[in-house]
């Protein structure tokens, strides 16, 4: 099969978008549910800056909530991982030991995520196009490593073959995805800050020139719980559908 009939079986960003929407709404209380642990580390900031002093506060901020977040988004990206091949089949979500079973994957999946981020940036700081390069072969590894339990070089291998004759396709796939999703978020940040703005009795150009505030963080972390999952779903959909239409050689 030549690559061009392997891409054809690909489904386009619009389509894989459509699947996105369809399956984020059809489960919204799953995702958000567990999205929703994401306000942990800005609970855990302002329950610091109530109780410490400015600097202290800050210090708490910057360091313990932040690597909180990057773990907890770690956390639900392998939750998606581990949830949209059971949604999809409509088989019974295990609730009471999937979140556990997350937490143990964070290890392996942070290892193999890191990896794939120092070759994206080394090629990035050489030249634009081989980091795009290594950014997309390498991009599904983590995916194998919490949904088929692969070590770190057999995951970076994987994704290198699922990727092969069909590299600029899915680069087109991921980058069209991602800008799409990012306006989303970006429109609906600005119109809830226009309207908070507004009900303020502020003038429109307060929104770029007043500091971020309370409000503001608390708004941009509530748009992070419910745009997030769609960037997550919407990766995990490409990686099946490349997955699906594979036509690599598999060993015996």
């Amino acid at each position: 099969m030549t690559a061009s009939e392997k891409t054809s079986k690909l489904p386009g960003t619009f389509r894989l978008l459509q699947q996105t929407a369809q399956l984020y709404f059809s489960h919204w209380d799953i995702f958000l549910g567990y999205a929703g642990w994401l306000l942990l580390p800005l609970i855990v900031s302002l329950a610091a800056f109530l109780a410490f002093s400015p600097e202290t506060a800050e210090l708490i901020h910057a360091g313990l909530s932040q690597l909180l977040l990057v773990l907890l988004v770690s956390w639900l990206y392998i939750l998606v991982i581990r949830l949209i091949p059971l949604l999809q089949a409509k088989s019974p979500v295990p609730f009471h030991r999937i979140g556990k079973e997350a937490a143990l994957l964070l290890i392996p999946y942070l290892i193999t995520s890191i990896v794939v981020e120092v070759f994206t940036l080394s090629g990035l700081f050489l030249l634009i196009v081989p980091g795009m390069y290594l950014g997309t072969i390498f991009f599904f590894a983590p995916i194998l490593t919490v949904k088929n339990g692969l070590s770190l070089i057999d995951s970076l291998k994987g994704s290198v073959a699922l990727t092969r004759g069909r590299i600029f396709p899915t680069f087109l796939r991921l980058v069209t995805g991602a800008i799409i999703l990012s306006l989303f978020t970006l429109l609906a940040f600005l119109c809830v800050e226009v309207l908070r703005t507004l009900i303020a009795g502020g003038g429109l150009q307060n929104i770029f020139l007043s500091p971020p505030s309370l409000i503001t963080e608390i708004i941009y972390q509530a748009l992070l719980i419910f745009f997030l999952p769609a960037f997550m779903i919407y990766h995990m959909l490409l990686f099946l559908a490349l997955e699906k239409s594979d036509t690599t050689p598999k060993k015996t």
